[in-house]
């Protein structure tokens, strides 16, 4: 801040100018009496209306200087990620399974950026909370291993106050809506599992007696386990490739290499708290990178 104050001392100084007439003013306190008494232009008094108008003009400059000194402040405390990241309000309804915060990636971005130890900071409660790690690929019946957040050009990450139904946060993938079918997200997942019949029928037998069993598969729901058991009609090599091949778990391991396997660009990270952390309203929530920098506020 020290280089801002030889500008305030300016302002200081053109005040003192307009108070008490300057340096030009070097004649003597008391004019002589013999000749001319007409004071020279440039060495007279202001006059008081005069002087007004030169604190006015102070006055504005003080006020723009002091504008101008903020401005400076606040870019310097600004983060590196200011334009990089943004956030806005998700759910709010007093529910810790329903409250959430949405932090986005700009498109433009050239790298991805880790969120992981950034701060939500609330400057109306106090509550302060750090971006956790999460899950990249979630396995189903397995241990899953938690990894920083990283997000890319245009992704995003839902917040979530509550905890997961299925344990664990995940980078959304196409075969993440098998787990809505028995799980409750919010947000809703938006995925299109891949269709079952152009997934390798090859393990059933074209034969007419499978003949019922491509039409099943032709015609099943998307993102859908089978849950009723078959009957008999079907053969036993239809019954295993529903019952193993139709899942999530299947559709990982067959898709997880695909180019557009991460699709839609988005996570899922749960801070695990039994009680929400924002108000429902007159709330102020501002996201802090890990050098305490802000890159953000929203307000409702």
């Amino acid at each position: 801040m020290k280089e801002n104050l030889f500008p305030l001392a300016v302002v200081l100084g053109i005040i003192a100018i307009a108070l008490f007439g300057g340096a030009k003013n070097t004649g003597p306190l008391f004019p002589p009496t013999t000749g001319s008494t007409v004071p020279n232009p440039e060495t007279r008094q202001l006059t008081q209306a005069e002087i007004e108008v030169e604190i006015q003009n102070t006055r504005y400059k003080t006020t723009e200087l002091q504008k101008k000194i903020v401005l400076e402040e606040e870019a310097r405390k600004a983060s590196i990620y200011k334009d990089k990241l943004s956030i806005q309000w998700g759910g709010w309804s007093g529910n810790v399974n329903q409250e959430y915060i949405e932090i986005y990636a700009n498109y433009y971005n050239v790298n991805p950026v880790k969120i992981t130890g950034m701060k939500l900071v609330s400057s109306s409660t106090g509550q302060s909370i750090a971006i956790p790690q999460s899950t990249s690929l979630y396995f189903s019946n397995s241990q899953n291993q938690d990894v920083d957040v990283w997000l890319y050009p245009g992704e995003k990450a839902h917040i979530i106050t509550g905890r997961s139904p299925i344990g664990s946060g995940m980078r959304v993938n196409i075969c993440s809506g098998y787990l809505s079918q028995f799980n409750t997200f919010n947000p809703n997942f938006y995925t299109s599992c891949p269709q079952p019949r152009n997934e390798n029928l090859s393990s059933i037998p074209r034969r007419p007696v499978n003949d019922n069993c491509f039409d099943l598969i032709d015609n099943y729901p998307s993102c859908r386990v089978q849950v009723e058991p078959l009957n008999n009609a079907y053969s036993p090599e239809c019954q295993t490739f529903v019952y193993t091949k139709i899942t999530y778990q299947s559709c990982v391991d067959t898709h997880k290499n695909g180019a557009n396997f991460y699709s839609p660009k988005q996570w899922y990270v749960y801070l695990k708290r039994a009680d929400p952390l924002w108000k429902t309203y007159r709330e102020v929530v501002t996201l802090y990178d890990e050098s305490e920098k802000k890159i953000q506020t929203i307000s409702r």
